[in-house]
């Protein structure tokens, strides 16, 4: 939150929220790199102000609002590749590969998955496993800002 100006009324703290939370999976992003951590994560962040709610996310983690009626509403969108033709097209566009495990003889099993790494989703915090070549970012977590919504909610309660 350190990235929202100290000093400005509501709305626009609202306004500023979304990209503040994607500066957040940035910095996360640039943190794990300067530790040299091999492995990374997904995140999902929500900040809840009156009735309006803010989701942030990168990766698979995914958060479902439970409204009072019993409705649920998906408000993130997955980055699975199997899933979502959108970030399939990304991540060529970006010169990367698509396609499933090949074993000898050819045959092709389980999931799709970026290539080089071989994740099953396009985006994530930190996986140098796939930076293999560091000019293709079809995995930057700063692309995430056109995924953070925010949404207005007439009447939410927790399930007890």
């Amino acid at each position: 939150m350190s990235a929202l100006p100290p000093d400005i009324d509501r709305e626009d703290w609202l306004q500023a929220l979304p990209r503040a939370l994607v500066a957040g999976f940035v910095k996360a992003d640039i943190d794990f790199q300067r530790k040299g951590e091999v492995s990374g994560t997904t995140a999902t962040l929500v900040v809840i102000d009156g009735f309006t709610v803010t989701v942030a996310s990168v990766g698979d983690s995914r958060c479902i609002l439970d409204t009072q009626g019993g409705e649920l509403q998906l408000l993130t969108v997955d980055h699975h590749l199997e899933e979502n033709a959108e970030e399939r097209e990304h991540v060529t566009a970006s010169g990367g590969e698509v396609g499933r495990l090949n074993l000898f003889g050819g045959q092709e099993v389980g999931p799709l998955r970026c290539w080089p790494g071989g994740l099953c989703l396009s985006r994530s915090i930190r996986d140098r496993r796939w930076r293999i070549k560091e000019a293709l970012h079809w995995h930057s977590v700063g692309e995430v800002g056109w995924r953070t919504g925010r949404m207005e909610v007439k009447r939410a309660m927790p399930r007890r």
